[in-house]
Order: structure tokens, then C-alpha cells, then sequence
């Protein structure tokens, strides 16, 4: 299949997944895992440096958070984000993944505290941290209120502790 067979299926994946959605209709979820899984093709021959490469990332992500394959998009953003770090919307749709599947299963997300594989986006050994979705939402508010987003606040927030830390204040100490 080429590039140029790919856009109209795409674009008819596109329409019927937001007819279905308008109508109310129970295969909603089904045509946006079509249009998840097409712009996902389109994504494989097209640079993410490429605007229409970027943009069937996105597209990818944002169909499976909509066809509610919750992994799927958090995984996709994850790859897509190995590609392309400096994508602000994607990272914005990777949090919002990451927040979703955190709410569907909490449990699950408490318990993580770290994983193998790359977390951060510059290639550095990464952390998840875990966080209620309140606490998340929190701490999203104050990042905003600073201009920031969520990774910055909370790197800074690590960094500033580790920095009192071996200036030998302790970890309690508020100064």
C-alpha cells in the first residue's frame, strides 16, 4: 500500500468514525481504532519531521484515546515520542494517556514506581512516579499557574530536593 491509497482511506476512516460518534452510534470505538491503526500506516512511511508525518502521529494517539484502547495510545505516544521529543502536543496526548489508563486502573498505577525503559524523552533513565489522579491534577494546576508543564514542575521539584539534599539540609527541612 502507498502513501497516496493510504490519505483517502484515512479521511473516509476519519468521517465515518465522527458520523458513528454524532449518532451515538455502538461502533464509535471500532472506527476510531480504524482511524488509530491507518494513521499509524501513514506515520510508517512518513518522517515525524514531516508535518504530515507529525500530524498522523498525533492522529494515531488521539484515535485510540478516542476508540478508548487506553495502552495503545500511551504506548504509540511513547514510540512516537522516541522519534519526535520536542512534539509538544504529543507529549501533552502521552500524559493524558498515561492519566487515563491511571484512572482505569488504579491500582495498577499505584504501584508503579519504576520501569526499565526510558521514561524521559532526552534518553535519560527515566521514573514514573506514582500519583493519584487528584494529585496529578494538583500538581498540573501549579505547573500551569508557572508557565510550565507537569515534566518541567516535577523535574524541578526533584532537582531543587536533591540539591538541599546534599547541601546537607534535610529532606523535611522547608527553607
Amino acid at each position: 500500500m502507498t502513501i497516496e491509497q493510504l490519505y483517502p482511506l484515512v479521511s473516509e476512516a476519519i468521517r465515518r468514525a465522527e458520523t458513528l460518534e454524532d449518532l451515538g452510534a455502538p461502533g464509535t470505538s471500532s472506527a476510531y481504532l480504524d482511524v488509530s491503526l491507518l494513521e499509524e500506516k501513514v506515520a510508517e512511511f512518513l518522517p515525524a519531521s514531516d508535518p504530515e508525518g507529525a500530524l498522523a502521529r498525533r492522529g494515531a494517539v488521539r484515535a485510540a484515546l478516542a476508540a478508548q484502547e487506553l495502552t495503545r495510545a500511551q504506548q504509540l505516544a511513547e514510540r512516537f515520542l522516541a522519534e519526535s521529543a520536542r512534539d509538544a502536543e504529543l507529549l501533552k496526548l502521552s500524559e493524558q494517556a498515561a492519566r487515563a489508563v491511571a484512572g482505569r486502573y488504579p491500582k495498577a498505577a499505584a504501584r508503579v514506581d519504576e520501569v526499565a525503559e526510558p521514561v524521559s524523552h532526552y534518553g535519560q533513565r527515566g521514573i514514573t512516579v506514582p500519583l493519584t489522579p487528584e494529585e496529578v491534577e494538583a500538581a498540573e494546576r501549579v505547573a500551569r499557574s508557572e508557565g510550565s508543564d507537569l515534566t518541567e514542575l516535577l523535574h524541578r521539584w526533584i532537582t531543587e530536593r536533591l540539591t538541599k539534599t546534599r547541601r546537607g539540609q534535610k529532606a523535611g527541612d522547608a527553607r
